[in-house]
């Protein structure tokens, strides 16, 4: 009898517990767990909370367990088995959908259960949270969709985040270069492709380290196509996937100006100025040549990117030797005259879901409609206003008294001046945890969403290098931008194609395949693989999202 009662007794708490809120899913002073996977996440994982941590906990009634991966395969080989298997989930992941190997659009397919549709959690109660509804159901952002929902939390950035460095000293040593009223010599990057072009020959030829061999080579690109994307603008290439007024739909290396701006690189491929290994490097090889001396051009990310492609070379051949330029522009004898810029890559990178294994979702909305407003972006990047930073003309001022009385490693050191370490960079949830701060009143006067950022907080020493990059960041756009709310299947055909044709173009312009019957072959194979579905997709989606109708009337 007594066994009896006990397992009625385990049976009612266990409904109790059902009913009332399991143990686990609130802590000891109520505020709901939430258990979130994200990227370098595991460096937090047990850490002791600092003020502006309890702050953000306090103002989303949340208690944060923060757990992840370092950004690389690890991230997506412990992150996927606890989504596929439906085992351990997280409450809210990070992703980068096209990043994960399609398996993305798998968690999102309504069908499968695995995560929640922000849509049907935010019906009727957008006012409860402004911000996260005002960037999900932007012009900017509304269209990030997957299977037909909102599944996914964009963590706001910059439009563009890429540079082009150069060494400062070579372009002086081959004559582009202006003279202060001191008579100083001040590197001139080149304005144009056809200067690009010219820089490029003599930093192969000019023996610009004056070492009187014939070593260096203008650039050894990585083997990723994307970051040419500056030079193939110059000749008229749309950024990713496009659409006009008249519905055609195009992708930007199945286009016949990208396939002209082949056929100018692969000149100079050939002529001996690109360096002849390059297919075979990643990022971090590319910099490496950069940072010896062997080549003096680097396109890559900019930002904090300074610290891992200027300083470093800097460090070897004196500070001050590395200038950034524009996107060069086309000329009438070469590329499309006028245009160029940096792709728009759409303002955001990765974003946050929420799964079903999160038994109170108004937690996260709490929490993300928290960071996504003014005051909780600022203090997941700076801290607490009035505590940790202050706001002198714009710029962020640390307090750093107040920052060396939370738990080591709340705040980032950065270089001052003179290369000292010192308490004034970014709190430790910066990055991780949520894109940089929405500048909400750019907003409210604008209509445009746009990032607010201190370079100093990211570095003294380079800021002006990063400030110098930010002015001249001038965006190429597309009409698509950030259109993802088409049938996964043609999600997936679009993946394929690109990976095809981003593998033909690098084989291309390395001479490993030709710009005639290999260019058309490739086309032909893109066509077996759904291009012409695609497009037709998208220009229904497009339609339907009313992206035409404004193009039509050039809004």
């Amino acid at each position: 009898m007594k066994r009896f009662f006990a397992i009625v007794l385990a049976a009612l708490m266990a409904l109790c517990g059902a009913a009332c809120g399991k143990e686990e899913d609130t802590d000891a002073s109520g505020r709901d767990i939430l258990r979130i996977f994200i990227i370098n996440g595991n460096y937090l994982e047990g850490a002791k909370k600092d003020s502006a941590w309890e702050l953000i906990e306090e103002k989303t009634s949340t208690s944060l367990r923060i757990e992840g991966a370092v950004n690389n395969a690890d991230y997506y080989t412990r992150l996927s088995p606890m989504l596929n298997s439906g085992k351990n989930m997280p409450d809210v992941f990070f992703s980068v959908p096209s990043g994960t190997d399609n398996a993305y659009f798998n968690w999102a397919d309504q069908k499968t259960g695995i995560l929640y549709n922000i849509d049907e959690l935010l019906l009727g109660r957008e006012s409860e949270f402004p911000y996260l509804s005002a960037v999900l159901y932007s012009d900017k952002y509304g269209n990030i969709k997957y299977d037909g929902a909102h599944t996914l939390i964009p963590a706001p950035s910059g439009n563009s985040g890429w540079a082009i460095y150069y060494r400062g000293d070579w372009l002086i040593k081959i004559g582009y270069y202006t003279e202060d009223e001191s008579g100083n010599k001040i590197a001139r990057p080149p304005q144009t492709i056809e200067e690009f072009e010219d820089v490029c020959r003599k930093f192969a030829t000019m023996d610009p380290d004056g070492n009187g061999k014939n070593d260096t080579w203008a650039m050894a690109p990585q083997n990723s196509m994307h970051c040419l994307n500056p030079l193939y603008h110059a000749f008229g290439t749309p950024t990713d996937w496009d659409i006009n007024a008249q519905g055609e739909v195009s992708f930007m290396y199945a286009d016949e100006h990208f396939k002209d701006f082949l056929g100018w690189y692969a000149g100079l491929y050939e002529d001996g100025v690109i360096y002849p290994q390059c297919y075979t490097l990643n990022e971090a090889g590319e910099r490496k040549m950069f940072e010896e001396g062997k080549t003096g051009i680097v396109i890559t990310n900019g930002g904090e990117a300074c610290l891992w492609v200027a300083k470093p070379c800097e460090e070897v051949f004196g500070y001050g030797t590395v200038v950034c330029g524009p996107a060069p522009v086309g000329t009438a004898n070469l590329g499309q005259e006028g245009s160029g810029g940096f792709s728009d890559w759409g303002g955001w990178w990765g974003g946050f879901s929420i799964t079903k294994a999160c038994s109170n979702p108004d937690a996260a909305l709490r929490l993300f409609d928290y960071l996504l407003s003014p005051e909780g972006g600022m203090t997941m990047n700076y801290g607490i206003e009035g505590v940790h930073y202050d706001m002198e003309d714009g710029e962020v001022v640390a307090n750093i008294e107040n920052r060396q009385k939370e738990p080591e490693g709340t705040f980032k050191t950065v270089n001052d001046l003179d290369g000292n370490a010192v308490l004034q960079g970014r709190h430790r949830f910066s990055g991780i945890l949520g894109g940089y701060p929405v500048d909400w009143d750019y907003f409210d006067e604008t209509g445009i969403f746009r990032c607010f950022s201190d370079n100093a907080s990211l570095d003294i020493r380079y800021a002006s290098l990063m400030d110098v990059q930010d002015e001249l960041r001038k965006e190429h756009t597309t009409n698509l931008l950030n259109f993802t709310d088409i049938p996964t299947v043609i999600i997936r055909k679009q993946l394929i194609i690109q990976d095809k044709l981003s593998t033909y173009a690098l084989n291309a312009f390395t001479g490993r395949k030709n710009l005639t019957s290999d260019w058309e072959a490739v086309l032909a194979e893109c066509d077996s693989q759904g291009m012409q579905e695609v497009k037709a997709s998208l220009k229904e989606a497009a339609e339907a999202a009313g992206i035409l109708d404004k193009l039509r009337e050039g809004v």
